[in-house]
C-alpha cells in the first residue's frame, strides 16, 4: 500500500515485521513517519499501537457489512458481530453482478430515479450540465 494520510482507514493484510496489530483488523492511521515506510494507527478504542509498514496494510474501502446488517434481524446482527473481521466483509464481484441481473429494468428504474426531482437534486455535482429542477 502507498502511504495514506493520517484519518485513513486500513486493513492489516500481514505481519512481516512482527507488529501487535491483527490481521484482517480494521484500524485508522494515526501518525506516519516521513523518515521511512512505517506509521502507527488506532484501534476503534482511538488508542495507537506500534509501528506497521505500508506493505502490510490495505486501502479498508467500504464495508458492505453495515448495509447487509441493517436488513437482517437484530438477532442475527449481534450473533455476526461475534465473528473477526466480519466488519470487512464485501461482496465478491461475481456475486454482486448476479444481483443486478436479476433485477428487472434496473436500466429504467435507475433513469426514472435520476429524473424525478428528489434524484435530480441528489445528482446535480455529478451531472456535467445544469439540471433544471423541477
Amino acid at each position: 500500500m502507498e502511504p495514506a494520510p493520517v484519518g485513513t482507514p486500513i486493513i492489516v493484510t500481514s505481519n512481516k515485521n512482527s507488529h501487535s496489530y491483527r490481521v484482517g483488523g480494521r484500524y485508522v492511521v494515526s501518525y506516519v513517519d516521513p523518515s521511512d515506510a512505517t506509521f502507527r494507527a488506532a484501534d476503534e478504542n482511538g488508542k495507537s499501537l506500534n509501528w506497521l509498514r505500508w506493505e502490510d496494510a490495505r486501502h479498508a474501502g467500504v464495508s458492505d457489512w453495515s448495509r447487509i446488517a441493517a436488513s437482517l434481524p437484530e438477532e442475527l446482527v449481534a450473533f455476526l458481530s461475534a465473528f473477526d473481521a466480519i466488519a470487512n466483509i464485501r461482496l465478491n464481484t461475481s456475486v454482486v453482478d448476479g444481483v443486478l441481473e436479476r433485477v428487472p429494468n434496473l436500466h429504467e428504474r435507475i433513469v426514472a430515479v435520476a429524473m424525478s426531482s428528489e434524484g435530480k437534486s441528489h445528482l446535480s455535482s455529478n451531472h456535467p450540465l445544469p439540471i433544471d429542477q423541477d
